[in-house]
């Protein structure tokens, strides 16, 4: 049984498809692989809600025998155009750039918030129409 407790909004909760894709199969590899392989990923890591079925990251790691880390971006967009990326080993890295950033276009009374429904990603958008933001990726360590 997992020691953990999960935050149903986390990224470290899945679909089965979406850890799939996320990890670089097809949308029905979890699927396939748990009827082949059950053993493979520890109680607690997978579990069927109605009809859908949600896989940690843990979970994906055991299934995979691959990790993927998590790297925070930072982007200057303007008119649905990326100008600038920096990728950031921290959050605490990036948002000190995203806050500098703003420091240096004049928004010094801004607070930065969730700029969509699933706060993926994180920023202000400026007078002159750029937008300024923080967001995540996993990426398989090497």
């Amino acid at each position: 049984m997992s020691a953990h407790k999960y935050d149903l909004m986390s990224d470290e909760l899945m679909t089965a498809p979406e850890a799939s894709r996320k990890w670089g199969y097809e949308e029905s590899y979890v699927r396939q692989m748990i009827k082949k392989y059950p053993e493979k990923i520890p109680e607690g890591e997978i579990r069927m809600f109605g009809k859908t079925l949600v896989i940690t990251s843990d979970g994906m790691e055991k299934l995979t025998g691959r990790s993927l880390k998590e790297y925070w971006y930072f982007y200057i967009e303007k008119q649905q155009m990326i100008f600038k990326e920096v990728k950031y080993e921290s959050y605490e890295d990036a948002l000190e750039r995203l806050m500098n950033e703003m420091k240096g276009q004049g928004s010094l009374t801004d607070v930065p918030e969730a700029m969509d429904d699933h706060s993926e990603r994180i920023g202000i958008k400026l007078e002159n129409g750029s937008i300024l933001f923080i967001t995540k990726k996993r990426q398989e360590m090497k």
